[in-house]
């Protein structure tokens, strides 16, 4: 109550919550990257909700279209058709080889773990070739 009593007493500071809170609208480089621009709305909330059970949901926020692509390829590889596979492939293989979105590539990541191995006990040795191994193992084929 102290707190209660302290905030009661304070100036009141409603004029400024909303130059507090106000983020510039930048343009993100990927839709995952995109919604710390702004929250889902209540609608497209509600049907995220009942997402499965839609074969095809049409969302008001343009985002979640990519969202729920890569959702269900990565959660749901089985759903997709081929020509959603093919995407989904492709999408894969730009971020990983190419770096799209700014994001670092299978060879900027085998690189980083040649280095730490340089100075890696035998445990490190251990997860540093684990990691190498599951990055070969999820990079697709180019």
């Amino acid at each position: 109550m102290a707190h209660a009593d302290i905030a009661a007493t304070a100036p009141d500071m409603s004029p400024i919550w909303d130059a507090v809170f106000d983020r510039p609208q930048l343009a993100a480089n990927d839709v995952d990257e995109d919604l710390y621009n702004g929250f889902i709305g209540a609608g497209d909330r509600r049907l995220l909700n009942d997402l499965l059970t839609q074969a095809q949901p049409s969302f008001q926020d343009p985002r979640l279209e990519e969202l729920f692509f890569r959702y269900k390829a990565r959660n749901f590889p089985e759903s997709l058709n081929q020509n959603e596979v093919e995407q989904w492939e492709e999408h894969r293989a730009q971020r990983l080889h190419d770096g799209v979105g700014n994001v670092l590539t299978v060879e900027q990541f085998f690189e980083k773990i040649d280095q730490l191995s340089e100075e890696a006990d035998e445990r490190a040795e251990e997860i540093l070739g684990a990691l190498y191994d599951y990055a070969e193992h999820i990079t697709p084929m180019r």
